[in-house]
């Protein structure tokens, strides 16, 4: 607890995915800058999988102007993380090269992390911070952070839609509305050969084209597994 222009505050920086399910947070004061504990926040990030080392990178780092900074971006560009970040209008050190650049329609999925936060302040313990200690501030934040993870649908769909786990046999979807039976998987499960079968856009056309992983540029890019039943789509061998 800290204070700031608005009294006695507290910050919590939280990290989820792009589905708004919490990973990770940690506490600051309400004074302190925020860019001072994005590292730290993320180095808390542990996502076990079925063999290898826990997950800690992602690809894309998107995050509101109050996590501007130099520091944060060489971070991300020691990890290979591209940040998608607002820049703040302020002087800055002319460098050489190109600008970065600012995906402005990825920026608008930061909405994720707002509802998170939304569905979080709708606890009054946590809105307005009964709790004294930090560790029992913590312990409250953790438990609805946990409570939140329970609505889950940690399905088996569920799962390879998000490790990337494709099983043979099974109905992938991509996002030109093409539907494929996956054929092949490579070694780390990703689909390397299917069979396009239908296009949404174009119900009652019959498809039968097998493509290998060099062609799916023409069908769109994998979204995920659908169940065949929903499509009413059926299997041939």
């Amino acid at each position: 607890m800290g204070r700031s222009r608005g009294g006695l505050t507290t910050k919590l920086h939280l990290v989820c995915d792009r589905h708004g399910w919490p990973l990770t947070f940690t506490l600051s004061p309400g004074q302190d800058a925020d860019t001072r504990h994005f590292m730290p926040t993320m180095e808390t990030i542990r996502l076990p999988g079925k063999a290898g080392r826990p997950r800690k990178r992602c690809r894309y780092i998107v995050a509101d102007k109050g996590y501007d900074s130099d520091d944060l971006r060489r971070y991300c560009d020691r990890y290979r993380m591209k940040p998608i970040i607002a820049q703040r209008k302020m002087y800055r050190k002319p460098r050489p090269g190109l600008p970065r650049g600012f995906d402005k329609p990825k920026y608008r999925e930061r909405n994720v992390v707002e509802r998170a936060f939304s569905w979080l302040k709708e606890i009054r313990r946590i809105a307005t911070r009964y709790d004294k200690l930090a560790r029992s501030f913590r312990a409250m934040v953790c438990l609805a952070c946990i409570s939140r993870c329970l609505r889950a649908d940690f399905s088996y769909k569920t799962y390879i839609q998000q490790y990337g786990l494709y099983p043979i046999g099974s109905l992938a979807k991509f996002s030109r509305g093409f539907l494929a039976w996956i054929m092949d998987i490579d070694n780390k499960g990703m689909p390397i050969q299917v069979h396009v079968v239908k296009n949404l856009s174009f119900i009652d056309a019959s498809i039968d084209t097998v493509l290998t992983s060099t062609d799916f540029s023409q069908i769109g890019r994998l979204e995920g597994i659908v169940n065949p039943n929903d499509y009413t789509v059926s299997h041939k061998s």
